[in-house]
């Protein structure tokens, strides 16, 4: 039984974009947890300038069902995904978020 899934994005995005990757990444990730049984993400920046999304679902057919539902956003001209990473959850000691 899956204890639930993390999926760990990463994108580069052009200095004009990063307002729109800001918005569109915190609304489209509210509208999944509200309507399409996400749980929930935290976005980061690297050191090497990169935005860095954790995101947590019950699995990775929660994460496909869920996109199939929502659609992915429009591409964005100075948007570019990098990497995708699944990671499945074997001993879950985090606490509710602080930094909220």
């Amino acid at each position: 039984m899956s204890k639930g899934a993390i999926a760990i994005y990463r994108w580069r995005v052009a200095p004009d974009a990063e307002d729109y990757f800001r918005k569109t990444w915190h609304d489209v990730t509210l509208d999944i947890r509200e309507n399409y049984g996400g749980c929930g993400s935290c976005l980061t920046r690297a050191a090497n300038g990169e935005f860095v999304g954790i995101a947590l679902w019950r699995s990775k057919a929660a994460r496909d069902a869920a996109w199939a539902k929502h659609g992915d956003p429009e591409p964005h001209r100075g948007v570019e995904m990098v990497d995708e990473t699944w990671l499945e959850v074997e001993d879950d000691l985090w606490l509710k978020s602080s930094f909220d």
